[in-house]
Order: C-alpha cells, then sequence, then structure tokens
C-alpha cells in the first residue's frame, strides 16, 4: 500500500535537511481496521518507540531521526486522523485505539 501526496517535493536529506517528501518515501504502510497508517522504521540498537504531539505527525521527529537510528531501533507512525495517515470522518477516535495501532504497527512487540 503507497500513498503520495500531491505537491510533496524535496531531495534526498543532508545533515539536517530532511524534506517531507523524503519522509514520506522511506516510509511504509499497514493496515489498521481497514485504514491507511503511515509508519518510519530504522536503525538498530535498543528499541525507541517515538509518539507525536497532538495535531501533529511523526514529521516531528526528522530532525531527530538520523542522530538517533544510529544507536537504536526506531519506530514512529502518523496516529489515524493525522500525517500521512488517514483521517476518515466517521470514526470514534480514543487514545485507546491510537495505543492500539502502535502496537499492531510496530515491530517492537514482534
Amino acid at each position: 500500500m503507497e500513498q503520495v501526496i500531491p505537491g510533496v517535493r524535496g531531495a534526498a536529506p543532508g545533515a539536517g535537511n530532511a524534506t517531507l517528501e523524503w519522509w514520506q518515501q522511506e516510509g511504509k504502510w499497514f493496515s489498521y481496521g481497514g485504514h491507511a497508517i503511515f509508519s518510519r522504521m530504522a536503525g538498530q540498537g535498543d528499541p525507541v518507540v517515538l509518539l507525536h504531539g497532538f495535531p501533529t505527525a511523526s514529521w516531528d521527529w526528522s530532525r531527530l531521526w538520523p542522530m538517533l537510528q544510529q544507536h537504536h531501533s526506531l519506530f514512529t507512525l502518523d496516529m489515524l486522523g493525522f500525517g500521512f495517515s488517514d483521517k476518515p470522518a466517521l470514526y470514534d477516535y480514543s487514545i485507546e485505539d491510537q495505543a492500539d495501532m502502535f502496537e499492531a504497527g510496530s515491530p517492537v512487540w514482534d
């Protein structure tokens, strides 16, 4: 499942200048309750799960990502309704459901 957001352009990242297009291209998609969820995984080492704030997205971690992935196995996603993930209008959003989505998509619990 690949989704590309029209009009998002950019070049490969250098030191601290990652682009939104690069962030999306390096991501993976999984299905949760029939909805497309955007996620990112990288690195090796102790696992670290990165949660974005409200109302933001996994992109919040883009500047720290290169440094953290040197020593950690990272996982983040765009919660349902945020970032590149689906935004269903008629959905019973809850923090418990968002937590279940992290558990369903994360390799940390494999």
